[in-house]
This record gives C-alpha cells, sequence and structure tokens, in this order.
C-alpha cells in the first residue's frame, strides 16, 4: 500500500499531492483559475474598453518619442533626462517596432500588465483568507478601482510597477514556503524588474525583509540569508541606474505638493469615493483587530508564510511616507508614483473584511455587497478619470484641423508651453505636414525631448506665406512664452486670416502681409 505525502495546500490545511499538478510552473507559483482569471479577464475587459477613445497627451508623447529613437539615439537622450524609465522605453521601442505607435497600441503593454496584476491580486487573496472567495473579492475590487482602469490605458510604466511589485511578492512568499534555490532565484529575478518598471517600487523590499524576518522562526535564520543574496544580486543590476539617474532628479522639480496633496492621497489612489471607503474602510478593521490582538484567528500556528497584515502594511505605507519625507529632494510624492500600494490596500481590506464578516455565509453576503456598491459607482468615477485632465490641449483636435485645410508651402510654428511641438510630431507622424518654420536642432541633435529654435527667425520665416500658429499660452494673447524677437516677426509681418479654439490650445493660421 502506497501512501501519498500531504503538502500544505492554498487554503492553509493538507491535502494529498497532485503528480499531474508537479509541472515547473506549477511548483513554482501555481496559479488556481478562478481566482487568477476572473480579475485578470474583468481587469482586461475594463483597461481595453475605450482605450483608444482618449487622445495622447504629453507624458505618453514622450514615450513615443523615447520609443520611436534608435537605440544610439535613446542612450543619448536618457544621458541627459529619463535614465530611469530606460528600460521601459527600450520594452516599447521594440513594441512599437512590432505593433505600430496608435495610441491604442502604446496603450496595450499597460492594459496586459494591469490584466496580469489583477490575477496576481486574486491569487493574493485567496492566499490571505484561504479562500478562492476572498480572491475573488480581491482581484474584483482591483479590476473595479478608476485608476486601475486609467493606468491600464496610459503609455506609461506605472502598471508595470504594479505587476512586478505583486510577482516579486508572490514570488518570495513561494520561495519561504518551499526554500528551494531554483524559487529564489525565480525571486531574485524579480526584484531587477521593480526596480526597471519604476525606481519607487524599490520601496517594497521592505515588506520584502518584514516577510522574511516572520518566517525565520519557522524556516530557520537560513532564509534571511537566502533572501540577501536573492534581493542583493537583482538589486546590483539595479543600483547602476539609482545611482546614474540621482543628478536627474531636478526634471521633476515641479512636483511640490502642499498639505492639502498629502490629505488627498489616499482618495488619489483610488479615484472613488465608493472603492475608496471599501478599501480604506477595511484595511482600518485589520488595524482595529490588530491592536486588540486579533491578528489570527484559530488555533496553532500559522503553517505557512502567508500573507499577513505587517508585510501588506508596510507595503502600503512605507512608500507614502518615504516619498513625504525626500520630497523636497527627490520629488516622487505624487499619485501614479505609489499606485503599486494599491494592491496591499486592496489586500489588507479584504483581510479585515473577511475577518469581520466571521462566519462564511455572512463573509460571502458581504464580499457581494461589496464589490457590487463599487462596479455601480465605476462608471461615474470612471468617465471622470479616464478623460484627460482638464487643463491638458486637445492637440489631436489642431492636428485635425491643420490636415484637413494645409496647402503646400505651409509652415508650422509654436510657443512653448505644454509641448505642442512634440504632441503635433506625433499628431501628424503619417501625413503630409506643414514644415517647422523656427525648428534649428532636431530633439535627436540635442539628445532631449526638445528642439533648438532658429537664431534668425526672419530668415528661416522668408518664403512662406502662410503658417499655422499653435498655441497653449495662457491669456488672450496667443503668442504668450513665445520668444520676443519671433513674436515681432509674426504680429509685424503676418495677420491673422482664423483663429479655431480647442480645449486650452488655439490655432491661428496666419498670412504674409503683401
Amino acid at each position: 500500500m502506497t501512501t501519498t505525502k500531504p503538502v500544505v495546500g492554498a487554503e492553509g490545511g493538507d491535502r494529498p499531492a497532485d503528480p499531474a499538478a508537479d509541472s515547473l510552473v506549477r511548483r513554482v507559483i501555481p496559479i488556481p483559475a478562478p481566482a487568477f482569471l476572473t480579475p485578470a479577464f474583468v481587469t482586461l475587459l475594463g483597461c481595453l474598453w475605450g482605450a483608444g477613445d482618449r487622445s495622447a497627451w504629453r507624458d505618453e508623447h514622450a514615450t513615443w518619442w523615447a520609443a520611436s529613437l534608435s537605440f544610439g539615439d535613446l542612450y543619448q537622450l536618457t544621458q541627459h533626462v529619463d535614465l530611469a524609465l530606460a528600460p521601459y522605453y527600450v520594452f516599447m521601442h521594440l513594441w512599437v517596432s512590432v505593433f505600430g505607435d496608435s495610441p491604442t497600441a502604446l496603450r496595450l503593454p499597460s492594459a496586459l500588465a494591469m490584466a496580469v496584476a489583477g490575477g496576481l491580486v486574486g491569487l493574493l487573496g485567496r492566499r490571505a483568507v484561504g479562500s478562492t472567495r476572498g480572491g475573488l473579492f480581491a482581484g474584483l475590487i482591483f479590476a473595479l478601482v478608476p485608476t486601475v482602469t486609467r493606468y491600464g490605458q496610459e503609455a506609461r510604466p506605472y502598471a508595470f510597477a504594479m505587476v512586478a511589485a505583486l510577482m516579486s511578492f508572490l514570488a518570495l512568499l513561494r520561495a519561504l514556503e518551499r526554500p528551494e534555490p531554483r524559487r529564489w532565484v525565480l525571486y531574485g529575478v524579480t526584484v531587477p524588474l521593480v526596480g526597471w518598471s519604476h525606481l519607487v517600487a524599490l520601496t517594497v523590499l521592505v515588506a520584502h525583509l518584514a516577510t522574511v524576518l516572520r518566517a525565520r522562526r519557522r524556516c530557520g535564520r537560513h532564509v534571511v540569508r537566502a533572501w540577501l543574496i536573492a534581493a542583493g544580486g537583482g538589486l546590483a543590476l539595479v543600483v547602476p541606474l539609482v545611482v546614474l539617474a540621482r543628478d536627474q532628479a531636478q526634471q521633476i522639480a515641479w512636483n511640490t505638493p502642499a498639505w492639502n496633496d498629502v490629505a488627498a492621497m489616499p482618495y488619489m489612489l483610488f479615484r472613488s469615493p465608493v472603492a475608496t471607503a471599501v478599501v480604506l474602510g477595511g484595511a482600518a478593521m485589520v488595524l482595529a483587530m490588530v491592536g486588540r490582538g486579533r491578528q489570527r484567528t484559530g488555533p496553532g500556528p500559522d503553517p505557512r508564510p502567508r500573507t499577513q497584515f505587517t508585510p501588506l502594511a508596510l507595503w502600503a505605507l512605507v512608500p507614502f511616507l518615504l516619498t513625504l519625507a525626500t520630497v523636497r529632494w527627490l520629488h516622487l510624492f505624487l499619485d501614479r508614483y505609489l499606485l503599486f500600494t494599491v494592491p496591499a490596500w486592496i489586500l489588507l481590506a479584504t483581510i479585515g473584511i473577511h475577518r469581520l464578516a466571521g462566519r462564511a455565509t455572512m463573509a460571502r453576503g458581504i464580499a457581494v455587497t461589496l464589490v457590487v456598491a463599487v462596479a455601480a459607482s465605476a462608471p461615474f468615477s470612471r468617465s471622470d478619470i479616464t478623460r484627460n485632465t482638464p487643463r491638458e490641449p486637445d492637440y489631436h483636435s489642431v492636428a485635425t484641423a491643420v490636415f484637413v485645410d494645409q496647402r503646400p508651402g505651409d509652415g508650422i510654428a509654436y510657443t512653448h508651453r505644454r509641448k505642442p511641438r512634440r504632441a503635433l510630431d506625433y499628431e501628424l507622424r503619417y501625413g503630409p505636414r506643414p514644415r517647422d518654420v523656427f525648428l534649428h536642432d532636431t530633439p535627436q541633435q540635442r539628445a532631449d525631448y526638445e528642439a533648438g529654435e532658429c537664431p534668425d527667425p526672419r530668415r528661416c520665416a522668408a518664403g512662406h506665406r502662410r503658417i499655422w500658429l499653435v498655441s497653449a499660452g495662457r491669456g488672450d494673447n496667443p503668442l504668450s512664452g513665445m520668444e520676443e524677437q519671433k513674436s515681432r516677426l509674426l504680429r509685424q509681418e503676418f495677420r491673422t486670416l482664423r483663429t479655431l479654439g480647442f480645449a486650452n490650445v488655439q490655432l491661428l493660421l496666419l498670412e504674409r502681409v503683401p
């Protein structure tokens, strides 16, 4: 008679080993289908719905520009700006070369990354409370959070930071569950992915250390050494990026939050009153229970390194506190930079709501009610956040008007506010376009996002009978923000034939005075 060796199950108890599930993938990170696939599908659906409806905005134009450069030009660019995002730009360069650079194509990697993140939240939720129901609750709440949808439709690296942080945490839990070399290698591989996606996301390593220290008594002191080796090896691939990028901190010096921004940060992470109340309310329940000594329910020691309060609380709070404490020097206290903490808040809420409900039937009813409430409010919050900000110029409409009415020999000129040249370069990238009148040095030549302008405006404008002027300046003067020599030339030698107004931008058709 043969006996089957019991192994620790995902529910926290013992179950017979399943030989069919002993593939490499399932031994390293098992994927229970409902807890992973359902949240992943719902998240992907939300991110793809209307992904191409919103026109690209300034940050996405930067992604397109960097991704469209050759590797040599991209290297030169990152020596001056955005070195911290170089791994993302390299990936996007490869992506664009295969799938194109439409708004939808640029945003699709973020949608796919966010879908995987939704599935991983489901897996961690399942581990946190020991039931598939908990995983579905966590994963579906995640999928319905408006910021998840927005940044799953954003050609920027924030969704990648989210999925990398989740992958790394889950890989760590699996390594502690069965401390084998290949599992520590897998964890070590995820650490540079976290740093390469966004340097702020490296603060999750504080939560990782707490998780390892909690497991030391059960697993032995060797896990601390194994973690130091794995995490240190991964960090060795990121440290050069951190050191080289530190001198570029001033490029985000505009980010100087006031105290009202600090107070608003919890809401800004979710952008939904209902989702904020559900998630932060559930997380507060855990705090209350821990304060009363009720962190665990049920007898006996914890049989496995399950997702617990302390690591999740550190994951949620340490990035907030560190970026706030260093904001005067590093300027990193920004909601989208802290987006990777959203899963930790949701997992804390999942634990709190599950433990408050107690009985299985009550827990099921409360979970369904809360998911329905968040889902019912989602369309209203989504409609606000999936649009560009009210201050963002509508360059897409400007480009459409220029494309339709341009004539051979037309020129185009720009004021210098809100990056109009890069935006029109993107919007007019496929069709005939007016010549850039005042362009002197291209951004590639300058290894920058911005071009150098002609030192002799009169010579550069010679031969142009008509000039389209794109102005995102403030006030009634469309030439505000333009260098005085150029604006004087346009005022004295050209007259305005037409003025078209769009959101936060004007388009003027100027004709040379006979």
